[in-house]
């Protein structure tokens, strides 16, 4: 697997810790955009390769596996509207609906 996430994703969600704010978040969406899209190519190139031996999860793409940026803070102190980070949930459910039944 050669696909790499870029110094310029992770400045972004350093710039993102530091400037949680809905304002902040709209001016910067398109690097927004490109961190995720790279993200997602790096979840599709991971999926591939898990998935050569463990073909249980290769009907996946990393639309079904990766999480949003926004937070729920309807019962959190913490009213960050957004994530710092991203993340990615790997399994074997047979449907996106199982996939919180299963560990990844």
């Amino acid at each position: 697997m050669t696909m790499k996430i870029s110094k310029s994703s992770f400045q972004f969600l350093k710039e993102l810790k530091a400037n949680n704010d809905r304002d902040w978040f709209n001016a910067h969406k398109d690097q927004y955009m490109m961190a995720k899209d790279e993200f997602d190519a790096f979840i599709n190139a991971l999926i591939a390769e898990i998935s050569k031996f463990d073909p249980s999860i290769a009907h996946f793409t990393a639309k079904d596996c990766v999480f949003r940026i926004y937070r729920d803070v309807r019962f959190s102190k913490d009213k960050s509207p957004y994530k710092t980070h991203f993340g990615a949930h790997i399994t074997s459910a047979p449907k996106k609906s199982e996939i919180h039944t299963r560990a990844g």
